[in-house]
């Protein structure tokens, strides 16, 4: 048997589609921006002034990620980050569109928010995908029982785009374009803390990737990454703490202690 043909892009789907990549396409070419926190040295993060009101928040997100396009495709398709959320379900429409629901804690006095959204997964070309996040246009009768509303929960919209690049030998460029309407009542100093938060996803993608890469593959800028990874603080964890937690999950840096491990009783046992 043959391959299963692929779902065609419906005309709404590929609607929405133009429609990021217009923004990101402003967002590019605005000069309205400020510069933003961001998980590592090694991305660079911007938020853009808007005339949409206090709630909404429009920021980008750049790093680089040592991985194929392929790869990187299957691993945020089957990446677990239940972690982040205090609901999540995702419901498959077609083979390149799903229906994710999501629900995050927010702080006293903020009520929780959640988004219910249209995701959808496109290859521009050989070179470039694109994964969009749009308010979901699917009515969810189609899909599944209608979702009762949460009084505790407010709805918030997310406009979204990654982009991923491959700009050469097992290396991607992740931009990543959004426009977050928070709604209802959020202070600014929530919004200030949430947005970075919001926008760090490709900075996982490129640590995971850097972690799993193996000791012969690496290059200077390898070295270079890793370095930053191992100096940069999280939770005041100390350099102790952020060492071990590196080595014990750095494929090349495991590999490379059980050499030296074994070099040095090799030495003495010839003694």
């Amino acid at each position: 048997m043959g391959a299963r043909a692929k779902d065609p892009f419906s005309n709404q789907e590929n609607e929405v589609i133009e429609q990021l990549l217009k923004l990101a396409s402003t967002m590019d070419k605005s000069k309205n921006t400020k510069k933003m926190i961001t998980d590592s040295p090694l991305a660079q993060g911007k938020k853009y002034d808007t005339t949409k009101g206090q709630h909404t928040s429009t920021a980008s997100y750049t790093t680089k990620v040592r991985s194929t396009l392929q790869e990187l495709n299957d691993y945020i398709e089957t990446e677990d980050n239940s972690s982040k959320f205090i609901e999540k379900t995702t419901t498959p429409y077609n083979d390149h569109h799903s229906i994710q629901y999501r629900a995050r804690a927010f702080p006293n006095p903020v009520s929780d928010r959640e988004t219910y959204a249209s995701i959808i997964t496109k290859t521009l070309n050989p070179d470039s995908i694109i994964k969009i996040c749009v308010p979901c246009f699917i009515e969810e009768k189609e899909i599944e029982k209608e979702r009762p509303l949460r009084p505790d929960r407010v709805r918030m919209e997310i406009r979204s785009m990654f982009k991923l690049t491959n700009i050469g030998d097992n290396m991607l460029r992740v931009d990543y374009f959004a426009e977050i309407e928070f709604g209802g009542y959020v202070p600014c100093w929530v919004i200030r803390r949430e947005l970075p938060k919001f926008m760090s996803t490709p900075t996982r993608w490129q640590e995971h990737f850097q972690h799993v890469r193996s000791l012969r593959e690496l290059t200077p800028e390898d070295g270079a990454a890793m370095g930053t990874m191992i100096t940069l603080v999280k939770n005041r964890k100390s350099v102790e703490t952020r060492l071990t937690t590196f080595l014990g999950v750095n494929v090349a840096l495991k590999v490379s202690e059980r050499s030296e491990r074994a070099f040095w009783k090799t030495r003495i046992l010839d003694r």
